[in-house]
């Protein structure tokens, strides 16, 4: 026998690795914004009458409409999640405060808005003084949002 080192490995050995290595950590899951628990405060709301920047920029927007830190923001399907601005008039609802309502119709959490048209644009090209609640939805001047211009045929207020 020579003094070299000798392993051996049995069927013990062999089940605690195959054990251990079918545990493997898994991250705790990410809530869903369009589906967390039910809306118990009504969220903030930007609203402002805006136009296109050309008439070419208003585009066709999918998604569900969600709440994100305290606003209502569009869940795209890659994952994205954009606050909203809405035409102006656009308020909570006194009796639910889940639903946004516009002059012409309502839309709640967790509803599907393909059909929507409108554009993206950062909070530092918004025309100063014409969005409300701006400062309560965006952290940074070079925060992305969304511009809803018509969502399910509802012309906006113009």
């Amino acid at each position: 026998m020579s003094g070299g080192l000798r392993i051996t490995v049995g069927i013990p050995s062999l089940v605690a690795v195959v054990l251990l290595t079918a545990c493997v950590y898994e991250p705790p899951a990410i809530p869903d914004p369009t589906t967390a628990s039910p809306v118990t405060e009504s969220p903030t709301i930007m609203a402002g009458t805006l136009w296109p920047p050309a008439p070419a920029a208003a585009e066709p927007l999918v998604g569900t409409i969600a709440i994100v830190d305290g606003c209502v923001a569009l869940h795209s399907p890659d994952g994205g999640l954009l606050p909203i601005v809405w035409p102006i008039g656009t308020v909570n609802s006194v009796d639910d405060p889940s639903a946004v309502r516009m002059l012409n119709g309502s839309v709640h959490v967790g509803d599907d808005i393909a059909g929507a048209t409108g554009w993206k644009t950062t909070a530092e090209q918004l025309p100063p003084d014409t969005v409300t609640g701006v400062e309560a939805c965006t952290t940074a001047a070079d925060t992305e949002l969304v511009v809803i211009y018509t969502i399910r045929g509802m012309p906006t207020q113009e």
